[in-house]
This record gives structure tokens, sequence and C-alpha cells, in this order.
């Protein structure tokens, strides 16, 4: 069957004057006829007749608007004539002309043709409308969508690559109303591996709905495990579970279904199953898993999104931990980056591990820990001290911006952790808020600073490239520590620690004194310390714990400046180390801006510490860091 356009116009037109005639005509006879007393019944027939063209008129100009939407909105096509006309594919498109126009024109797509550049641009124009979506996909059916997406991967040309992103956002948007029949038809035949890789590259086009992109990554997953390595699919340069990871990354509670849902998932990715993009797309979808929810909501019974996140952070760092164990070469399959920010982001149960001696083998960490900052009870990731060193350590080997993440977020949380301490002891006058976050920021840096690899280098001992790195690295933190605001663990982002890791990254870059061949003994021990002395100092001067500063009580730095005489302001001072508000700390490098003999303000800090300057309540402070941080040093434990 077919249509010819023009003539079914015409047609159309012609049974549109012949209604108006019969509407106009019979109501006229009818009254003559009635006037005579004669006989009307059989002019119903009339008004039927109207009635029906009235009815069937908007049906025909459906149709031919259909077709001139299949050959001149969604191709060219300037023939004239008759035109096929499929009133299966009518039906199934639900009388829609675009999504008739669409499946047409789409079922006429192979690998070696050519596809008109009005079929790509009107369905990347409506692929993301949920109703034109769905209807396509009705419309198509899932043995034909399968075939579609097969001809369209493996190309190198622009229009059909553009076509692949434009089908794929057309799933995403119709995924929430595909019923589980068209679901289960799509993925229950799925040829290895052209339908595989087909479905693979259409997924980081779309936002798919949750249980969909689920049963999508499960099933493309069980194929992936009978096909990777197998002779057929190592001949092709695309890693089908490289989309389903962009996915994911895309859909966090979709991500942690998948991650959390098979045991053997998390063991399979992390140590075995590299991908052909690095790991990229995977740290991704794990980072969204792990980072993206932080809560104390729910039950270990009943687990909540920020359950499940600590669960899957717990679970991948000790499957990490075995890679390493084992000797796998190269970095982290889920790459360098993602596992630092996932360590950056847990900051705080790393503290709470490094710290502690428990051999606690469960996921999750569930007791609420009151002397926290509120923001920070949430569920924790439960670690293992020995996990976190050996997977720090190779991630810092393999990556310095592995060591500046982690560090930065160190430092951040460090600062938190004090500046929470020192305000209620402020408030309450108890000592013990601050003695117990002092050992616990403590143990954190000395755990930080040996996975380094910098701190048990003897003296002379020449640095090899990683440990170089590093120790640039190592270096632009303490001067640039104080600078890097305090941030409460869970709302670490990866964004915060791009602007921290870059910050760092900068301060390395002009940092003369780290141009040493050979390393002096203690040095990187000696300068986490520092760090961690000068954040303490700094929280304990913000809460006023070494009394006023006009006029300067006892304690207060600027009671014992060198040389300095009554009267005489102590921010003129050359040794001076505090910032104009009296109650803040100068960096490192405000203290010691230049190379050089010659560091007054420094020295005048590190002699106010050292000298017992600083009172009685310092000295316990200072033994509490210096607790925690051996706590954090495996020769410690």
């Amino acid at each position: 069957m077919g249509i010819d356009p023009t003539l079914m116009h015409d047609f159309e037109r012609d049974l549109g004057q012949a209604e108006n005639t019969l509407g106009r005509n019979e109501p006229q006879i009818r009254r003559m006829l009635q006037n005579l007393d004669l006989d009307t019944s059989r002019l119903n027939a009339m008004r039927e007749l109207g009635n029906w063209i009235g009815a069937k008129r908007p049906e025909l100009r459906r149709r031919n608007e259909t077709i001139q939407a299949v050959t001149t909105e969604w191709g060219t096509d300037a023939t004239g004539g008759l035109r096929p006309f499929d009133e299966a594919l009518y039906s199934g498109a639900s009388g829609d002309p675009d999504v008739y126009a669409a499946a047409l024109k789409l079922r006429e797509v192979d690998r070696n043709g050519k596809v008109d550049e009005k079929t790509i641009a009107n369905l990347e124009k409506r692929s993301g409308d949920e109703g034109f979506a769905t209807s396509l996909m009705y419309a198509l059916g899932p043995e034909r969508f399968r075939h579609l997406m097969a001809a369209l991967v493996y190309q190198k040309d622009a229009g059909k690559k553009r076509l692949q992103a434009a089908l794929g956002k057309a799933l995403g948007a119709a995924s929430s109303r595909l019923n589980a029949s068209w679901q289960k038809e799509m993925l229950s035949n799925l040829r290895v591996p052209v339908d595989q890789h087909g479905l693979s590259a259409l997924l980081p086009h779309g936002t798919f709905e949750r249980d969909f992109l689920v049963a999508i990554a499960k099933t493309l997953d069980g194929l992936d495990r009978k096909s990777w390595n197998d002779a057929a699919s190592a001949s092709i340069p695309q890693d089908p579970m490289v989309g389903v990871m962009e996915a994911l990354a895309k859909h966090p509670k979709a991500a942690q279904d998948f991650f959390s849902g098979d045991p053997s998932i998390m063991k399979r990715y992390v140590t075995e199953r590299p991908m052909y993009d690095g790991g990229n797309a995977f740290g991704k979808a794990l980072e969204a898993a792990t980072m993206t929810y932080r809560d104390r909501d729910g039950t270990a019974q009943k687990p909540s999104p920020g359950f499940i996140s600590a669960k899957i952070a717990s679970d991948f760092i000790r499957w990490e931990a075995q890679r390493v164990l084992t000797g796998t070469e190269g970095p982290s399959f889920a790459t360098t980056g993602s596992t630092a920010r996932i360590l950056a982001a847990y900051i705080n149960d790393v503290n709470r591990v490094a710290k502690g001696t428990s051999d606690d083998d469960s996921a999750v960490f569930e007791v609420e820990r009151t002397h926290m900052p509120q923001e920070d009870r949430v569920w924790g990731a439960q670690f293992q001290k020995e996990d976190l060193r050996l997977v720090m350590r190779d991630a810092f080997k393999h990556d310095p911006k592995a060591l500046a993440a982690v560090a930065a977020a160190q430092t951040a949380w460090g600062k938190k952790l004090l500046d929470h301490g020192a305000a209620r002891t402020a408030e309450t006058g108890d000592p013990r808020h601050l003695l117990i976050n002092a050992t616990e920021a403590g143990a954190g840096f000395g755990l930080i600073t040996e996975a380094s690899g910098l701190a048990k280098i003897k003296q002379g001992q020449e640095l090899d490239a990683a440990q170089e790195r590093n120790m640039k690295v190592f270096m632009a933190v303490v001067n640039t520590g104080l600078g890097i605001p305090q941030a409460a663990a869970a709302a670490i982002t990866a964004a915060t620690l791009g602007s921290w890791t870059s910050m760092i990254e900068d301060a390395a870059k002009t940092n003369k004194n780290t141009e040493k061949a050979k390393y002096d003994a203690n040095v990187a021990e000696n300068k986490a310390q520092f760090l961690l002395d000068q954040i303490a100092a700094d929280a304990m001067l913000r809460h006023g714990l070494f009394g006023k500063s006009d006029p300067p009580d006892k304690t207060h730095p600027w009671a014992s400046l060198p040389g300095r005489e009554k009267g005489e302001n102590p921010r003129d001072s050359r040794f001076n180390f505090l910032k104009d508000d009296g109650n803040s700390l100068m960096t490192r490098k405000e203290m010691a801006p230049h190379d050089g003999n010659s560091h007054p303000r420094l020295q005048a800090y590190e002699t106010w510490l050292e000298d017992a300057l600083a009172g009685k309540r310092w000295e316990k402070i200072d033994e509490a860091l210096t607790s925690g941080y051996n706590k954090g040093h495996s020769r410690h434990n």
C-alpha cells in the first residue's frame, strides 16, 4: 500500500468540500420534506455520510502529514509520486508522524550506507523528549533496535557517531517508560561482540532509569566475563565495560547497586580486569558510588545510601590492597586519582584507623563518635591500617598528585578536627576535647608521611624519581598548609580537591629548597610535625587558649617576642609570626619567604613552641600530637 502526498492532499480537500456540501444542504432538504409532510428517514444516510467524512478526514490528513514528514522533514526526497506506507509501523508509532518517520528512516540504516543529515538533526532535536523517545523504541521494537545499534558501532563516520549519540540519549529518555517485556527481550538476545559493544557505546550519551541501567550493567558484565580476552574481543579496540562505567558515573545510586549487589564485581574490576581507558571511567563510577551520599540515616539492616557508600569505599580499599600485595604491575585499575579522591573523602576514617590497633574486619564503622564535628558524624568506612598503608604507598609511588590530594585533605580535615577540639575546650574548659582530636590528627599525618616513602630514607641517600617528586609535593604542603581551608571530610569533593592540589602543585614548582640531590635524614618527619604543630597552635590561638593578645597574656606569642620594647607594636617586629589580628599564625612561607640565612620570624615561632614559652597547655597538646603521629607509623605498632 502507498500514498501519493499530492493526490492525498487533493482527495482530502475534495472530501472536505463534500462534507461542507452535505452539512449545508441536508438540513435544508430535511425542512423542505417535513413541510411537505414527506418521509425524511432516507436523509439519515446523507447525515451519516457527512459524519463519516468528518471522522475520516483527520486520519487521512494525519497519514499525509506522516508521508510528508518522511520525505521532507526527516529526509530529502523531491521525486514525488506514490510512497510506500507501512500500516503496522504507523500503528506501532501511535499515529505520530515524527515517530513513524524516525522509525522508518532508522530501519533503513545499515553499516555501509549514508544517513540523511535531516534524520540525524531531527533525532538530535527530539531525542530528549520522553514521549517521543518511548514511542520510537516501541515502534522500532527490541530486535530492530539491536540491529540499529550494531550498525552504528565501530564507525568512524561523523554522521553515524552523531546518530549513535542521539540514539543513546533517546534510549535513556525512554528508559523509565519501557515495560519489562521490551527491556527483557532487548537484553536477552545480545550478540557478542557486536550487540554487546553497540549497547555499551550508547550508554554514555543517555541518562537512564536506575533499575534499567543496573540490568544493562549486569548483563554486559555477564557477557564480558565470558568474552573478555578471547580472540574475537581482543582484536577489537573497544572495551564494552567503559561505556557501562561512564553511565554508572552519572547515576550514583545505580553505581551503588552494581558494586554492592555482587561481591565478585568489586574484586574483579579492582584486581583482575583492567580497562582500555586506563581505569578513568571505572574510577569515576567508584567516586559516584562512594562520595555522593554521606549520611547517618537508616540502619545496618535497612541501609541508607550513606551506609552503602561507606561499605563500597571499604571494599574498594580492601581489594586494592590485595592487588598491591599480589604484585600486580602498574597503578590502580581505578586510577591513582580516583583512589586518592576516595581516600580524601574518607580522611576522617583514615585518621581514626591510623590511631587505633583494631583488627576489625567489618566494612562499616557504626559507632557515632560524639567528639567529632556534627557534620562528620556519618557512617564510616572500616579500613585496615595496613591496607591503607599499602594502597597509599602504591598510589603515591605512581602519582605525586595522589600525595598532594591526600595530604591536602589531611591538612583540611586536621584543621577542622583541631579547631573543633579547641573550640569545645575553650567552651567547656575540658582539655580532653582537644587532646583526643590532637591524637587523631597526629595519627593521620604519621600514616600519610610514612606512606609517602620519605620517612625511612637514610642520611645522604640518593632520592629516586618518585621520592624526589613526592619530596617537592611534601614541602609544598608544609609551605601552603595554613592556606588550605578547614573542611569536613564528608564535604570534600573532587572540585575542592582539585583547587587545593593546584595550589600545592604551584608551590612545588617554585620551591627551590626541594631541588636537592640527596636527602637530609628525618626532614619529611620534621616537616610533617612542623605542619601538625602549626595547625594545632593556630587553632588554639583562634580560640584564645594562649590568652589575650592585647595586652598579651604570658603564653601568648606577643608576650615573648625577642627584643620587643615596652609599648612597641608587636606587628612591627621583625620577629613577629602572627597575622595582624593577633590570633592566627603566618604560613611557613610567610615566616620564611626567601631562601637564605635570615629567618627571624620562623626562628621566633620555633623558640616560642620549643622553649616552654607557650605554656603547659601546649606541652600536653604537643605530647598528644606526637603520640598520635607515632601511632600512625608501622614502626610503632
